[in-house]
Order: structure tokens, then C-alpha cells, then sequence
């Protein structure tokens, strides 16, 4: 009965001990013999002791056949599979060759569509640093006001995973947070932080080594309040954030590419930076697209008016009678709406005429007008009275250009829209603020941007014997569950877990919360302040809460039982304003946190139905939840669930079910 006991409770061990204890005095009771024999073989099997199960197996047989007994259908199923478990014992028996095995494998159905993802060149959440957020209530760590937590409590290496880092704003956000902690340190000797930065996208990691190649150069002007530092990062704002760039700015960014061009060809980037071996190539292949773009400045204009109309499709004319209320027609309304899209960012307290005119300007003709430190422009200017583009046209043409890290190759060939982008008065303060307040008064946008990219240059000059920055072009997933057998790493000493982890709203393509659990928290060391971060940006207002958003990938009525079935605490966070914070629990877990076997059974039966055979739901207009998950996904969760100190012989009976 002991050893029953510790079967159930998938002591493995234990129970070995207790049946041959039990053999060697009831070796008069044949019918128990037999029960024991059979346990012995399931044990030895799970525990991969692939010979001694075979051994069990066989004395099992040959008691049954010396006694009389018949050989049940039971005894013949644990035969074969010890059979075909000797068969394939390279795969059972050497978990790197398995997991290698099962990394080769896809893990998302094939799309119904082929069309690339899109290039989302300025992203549409709010600036976060890694570092903010409460800890984990299970340890003390000390906090400060923002509710960081604090590198002079941490003795370890800091190492920081953002996947989907698209435009590097919280990047950006997380140096800037580093340099004022290090700032408060008495000894930042020990201080080292590892950023590891992931995208599916060569374009958007190469416009990123961009602009922190211009961020370094400025960090190295002595005089950063010089005129020369002045039209410096007035280049810089245009080439961050305008899709048509003066020449000034276009000559500036061309050069840039060069640069780092050559960087890369003969690996001289400066020591804080690395770029994953095989993601060189895909760079280099956008920095050649990026020299010759098959596109103009009228391109580029025609683009960016076509995108606001397609933003503004997404919105139902329910929802756009709510948005603006009043005795207009639909038609007016929709109009007034596509007036509105490049307005400043609408949470923007400030209430700033200076920046609503440079708003209205760039909305009627999608050019940012130059600040005054790099040129004045008054034929430009003119455009606010006469409102025709045509009549300054040839002016256009020679001083200005389209900005060709708008452009992505893949995305430009099969779009009707070559370049997806927001105005830029909408997105700079979500891009700065968390650098940043944004002051009061009637200040333009350029003083903004200079005060932000100051900032980063002081940053970069206070942190970069201290950090390390790798980037890597790749999906998440593959590249995440790669990073323990990527050679190359390990002899740099990269780490393969991380005290915090930044999504973005990657999870809304590839399969919400149950992604998060099989993918992320196994990337997550459990200390006390790890954490990892995703937002929801496709279907935000869609659901009741993030209740109703986590269930409809996990199928878990409360965000309290992920603990029971995946092994991750909700902290913090909403679909509006506060980004989500999921922690890891301490694995295995502990016996009175575990499930019942009945229930584990049947919610594992709910999920593989889930991925078998989707619902086909359209949340709204132009919505979807995705459900790209395949039957791969189904084996890493059965792998989350040992992990968690679940016995292994439930999967068995299931897994045989199911097949």
C-alpha cells in the first residue's frame, strides 16, 4: 500500500524501495507479486531505466505463465511501449538530442494567410522601464518610490529578455532607469546588466542599431549644447520619428548606415554591442534595401494618408458616433475622426497650442516641419496658408525625402500600403514618457525630443562599460527555447534565464496566457523580483476584464488558478493602463497547490480539444482572437506540468486516450 501510495504521488523512488521491500516477504502471494511487478515496470519506465523495466516486465510474464495466470492486455501495452521506448532510447535517454528534436518541430499552425507581419515601425504602448514594478510578495527586496527594484540589492548579474522590441523605446527607458540607480550606488563596480532584445522583424533590429549608433555618437560630444549638437539631434528626431525627412537628416541616416554597415563587415561595433552571428546577414540585407528604397517622397506622403483612412476603417460607425457625439452625419463624423488621428496624443496634460499647430500642419500634408535649429523653411511654411502642395512642389523634391527605414522589403512587396505608422505628435510621448514629464506651456515638439535624446546620450556615457546588448532576428519562441543549446552564447557566457522580460503584446499572435506559461516562465529565474510583462493591443475593449482575456486561451476560470494549473501568479496589471506582471512560482510546487487528477484531466482534454479544433471567433469588426498554437504546444504544457511536480503516469493514461 506504501508503495501504492507513492505511485499516486509520483515519488518514483520511494516506491522502487517499497516493492522490492514488499517482494522479499510476500514472495507466497503470487496474485500480489504480480501488482507489484507491474508497478516496478512502470516506475523503471518512467524513470527511463529502459533495461531494468524490460527485466520487470519479462519476470512479470514468466510468473504469470509459471502460475497459471493469463497474460492481461495491460501487461502486453507496458511490453510494447518498453519495446518501442529501447527503439527510440537516443531521443529518451539524452534530453538535449529530444529537446533539440522537438526545437526543430513548428509550434503554429500554418497561416490561412502568407502575407508577412506587418512592420510597425513606431510602436503604441507606453515607455517602460524593466525595472518598475512591485516585487514578488514571497521575499523582501528594497524598493523605492517608483517601486523599482533596486540593482544595489542584487549581487548577481542582471540580465533583461525583450522580446518584440520593435522600436527599442523600452530599451531606451530601462538604460535611462539603469544610469539614475547606478547615480545613487556607492559602489557600482559589481553593477552588470545583460539586454537581450529579440525580433521577428531584420528591419526593426537594424533601425534600432541605427539610432543607438546616433545615440552614441552624440554621447561622445563634449559640447552637447553646441550648435553642432543642436542640428545633431534635430537630424535625430526626423529620422526617428517622420516618414518624409529633410535631406539634411537623409544625408545624416545614409551615412549612419555606412557606418554601421561596415561595422558589422568587420566586427568593430563598439564592445557593448552583439549581434547574434546568424541575424548579420538579414541586417545587412535591409541596410542594401535601405540605400536604394523602390519608393519617393510621393510614395511616402500618399502612404502615410492612406494608413490614417485604414486605422480609421477599424472603427464601426457605432463606435465612431460615441467617440464624437453631436447631430453630424456618419460621413462628417468619420471625417472629423481622420482630422483627430494626428492630433497629439490624446492623455497629453499639457494642453499645447505649439505642438496642436505642428499637428494640424503635418496632418494636411504628412511633412514634419524642420525646427528652426536645423533650418527655416519658410516655402514649406507657406503650405498653412495656401494648403496647395502642388505649388511647392519642386521645392519638395530637392530638399526633401522619404525616410527609407519606414520601409520593410518583405511587408512593401505584398502590401497595398507600403509603410504602417501612426503621426508622430501621437506617439512621441508614449515614446518618452517614461523618461520624461512632459512639461506645461507652448513648447514644441523639438525641445521634447532633444531633452529625451540628452538623456539617452548621458545614459549611454554612464552605462556602457556596465551593459552588454545583444540582438537577435527570429521568433521568440524558437529563438527562446534554442538559447541552452545555442553554442555561440554560451561561449560568451550569455545567460539562458532572466530576472525580467518585456512581450510587448507578442502574446496576442501566438496564443495569449497559455504562451506566456510554456514559453516565457521557464525563461524566468524565481527570485524576488522576476517578473515578465505583456500588454494586450489587438482587443483590448473587446473582453470584460483580464479574467475573460486570460480564459480564452487557458480555459481557467480565475487568474488565481494558474497557479494550480501552470505555475505562474498573477501580480498587477489590466487591459486598459497597466501592463500585466505574471510571476513564476517556485517548482515543483507544493503537494497542496497541486490539482486532482480528475480535474488536470479534464481541463488537459479541454485544451487539446482547444487546439484540435479552435472556435472561429471574431471578437468584433476586424478583430480576431488567435489561436495558432499547434499539438506541439500540447506536449510543452504536459512538460510544465511535470516541471510542477505532477506524477507522470497521469499523462500517460491520457496521452493513451487520446492516441
Amino acid at each position: 500500500n506504501i508503495s501504492a501510495a507513492y505511485f499516486e504521488l509520483g515519488r518514483y523512488e520511494p516506491c522502487l524501495q517499497s516493492i522490492d521491500l514488499s517482494l522479499s516477504v510476500a514472495s507466497s502471494n503470487i496474485p500480489l507479486q504480480t501488482k507489484l511487478l507491474l508497478r516496478k515496470a512502470r516506475c523503471l519506465l518512467i524513470l527511463k531505466r529502459l533495461e531494468e523495466s524490460k527485466r520487470a516486465i519479462e519476470q512479470l510474464f514468466k510468473l504469470c505463465e509459471g502460475n497459471g495466470l493469463p497474460i492481461i492486455e495491460e501487461y502486453k501495452t507496458i511490453q510494447k511501449i518498453i519495446e518501442d521506448s529501447l527503439l527510440h532510447k537516443e531521443y529518451l535517454m539524452n534530453n538535449e538530442v529530444a529537446n533539440r528534436f522537438l526545437l526543430s518541430l513548428p509550434k503554429y499552425k500554418p497561416k490561412s494567410k502568407t502575407e508577412p507581419l506587418p512592420y510597425h515601425i513606431l510602436g503604441d504602448d507606453q515607455s517602460s522601464s524593466a525595472f518598475s514594478g512591485t516585487q514578488n510578495n514571497r521575499d523582501s527586496l528594497a524598493l523605492d518610490s517608483k517601486h523599482r527594484f533596486l540593482l544595489s540589492q542584487v549581487t548577481s548579474p542582471v540580465s533583461l529578455l525583450f522580446g518584440g522590441v520593435g522600436d527599442g523605446r523600452h530599451v531606451y527607458s530601462t538604460l535611462v532607469d539603469l544610469a539614475d540607480q547606478m547615480k545613487g550606488m556607492k559602489d557600482v563596480s559589481q553593477v552588470s546588466v545583460h539586454f537581450t532584445m529579440i525580433d521577428i522583424k531584420a528591419s526593426a533590429i537594424a533601425r534600432d542599431l541605427i539610432f543607438l549608433h546616433l545615440v552614441d555618437k552624440l554621447s561622445k560630444m563634449k559640447n552637447k549644447e553646441s550648435d553642432e549638437a543642436i542640428k545633431f539631434m534635430a537630424k535625430m528626431q526626423y529620422i526617428l520619428l517622420a516618414g518624409v525627412i529633410h535631406v539634411y537628416a537623409y544625408d545624416l541616416l545614409q551615412q549612419s548606415i555606412l557606418e554601421v554597415e561596415r561595422a558589422l563587415k568587420t566586427n568593430t561595433l563598439p564592445p557593448y554591442i552583439t549581434i547574434q552571428q546568424s541575424s548579420i546577414p538579414q541586417i545587412l540585407k535591409v541596410f542594401k534595401y535601405w540605400k536604394n528604397v523602390p519608393f519617393t517622397l510621393w510614395h511616402c506622403m500618399d502612404g502615410l494618408m492612406k494608413y490614417d483612412s485604414k486605422c480609421l476603417d477599424l472603427f464601426s460607425d457605432r463606435e465612431i458616433h460615441e467617440q464624437i457625439p453631436g447631430p453630424q452625419s456618419i460621413e462628417e463624423k468619420r471625417k472629423i475622426a481622420l482630422r483627430n488621428l494626428s492630433n497629439p496624443y490624446p492623455r497629453n496634460p499639457t494642453n499645447n497650442k505649439v505642438i496642436e499647430e505642428e499637428a494640424r500642419f503635418y496632418n494636411f500634408c504628412k511633412i514634419m516641419a524642420p525646427p528652426s535649429e536645423l533650418i527655416n523653411d519658410p516655402l514649406l511654411l507657406s503650405l498653412k496658408d495656401t494648403q496647395d502642395v502642388f505649388s511647392v512642389m519642386p521645392h519638395l523634391d530637392k530638399y526633401y525625402k522619404e525616410n527609407p527605414t519606414f520601409f520593410d522589403e518583405e511587408y512593401a512587396k505584398v502590401s497595398e500600403l507600403p509603410l504602417a505608422v501612426r503621426s508622430p505628435f501621437m506617439v512621441f510621448s508614449e515614446y518618452i514618457g517614461d523618461v520624461l514629464e512632459l512639461r506645461s506651456g507652448d513648447i514644441p515638439i523639438f525641445d521634447f525630443m532633444k531633452a529625451y535624446f540628452l538623456k539617452l546620450a548621458n545614459a549611454l556615457s554612464a552605462t556602457k562599460q556596465y551593459i552588454k546588448f545583444e540582438w537577435m532576428v527570429g521568433e521568440l519562441c524558437h529563438i527562446a527555447q534554442g538559447l541552452p543549446f545555442d553554442k555561440e552564447r554560451a561561449k560568451l557566457n550569455f545567460p539562458i534565464t532572466f530576472d525580467r522580460i518585456l512581450l510587448s503584446n507578442i502574446p496576442d499572435y501566438t496564443g495569449g496566457t497559455l504562451f506566456v506559461s510554456l514559453y516565457i516562465m521557464p525563461l524566468l529565474k524565481c527570485n524576488a523580483h522576476s517578473s515578465a510583462r505583456f500588454n494586450v493591443l489587438l482587443n483590448p475593449d473587446k473582453f470584460k476584464g483580464y479574467t475573460e482575456y486570460s480564459k480564452t486561451y487557458t480555459l481557467l476560470p480565475t487568474l488565481e488558478s494558474h497557479v494550480n494549473f501552470l505555475g505562474m501568479s498573477f501580480q498587477s496589471g489590466d487591459l486598459d493602463d497597466q501592463i500585466p506582471r505574471w510571476v513564476p512560482e517556485k517548482l515543483p510546487l507544493k503537494t497542496s497547490l497541486l490539482a486532482t487528477q480528475d480535474d488536470v484531466t479534464e481541463w488537459l482534454t479541454l485544451i487539446f480539444s482547444l487546439i484540435v479544433d479552435p472556435p472561429r471567433a471574431v471578437i468584433d469588426e476586424g478583430s480576431t482572437v488567435y489561436y495558432p498554437l499547434n499539438l506541439l504546444s500540447f506536449m510543452e504544457l504536459i512538460k510544465r506540468l511535470l516541471a510542477m511536480g505532477y506524477p507522470a503516469h497521469w499523462f500517460s493514461n491520457l496521452l493513451a486516450n487520446l492516441l
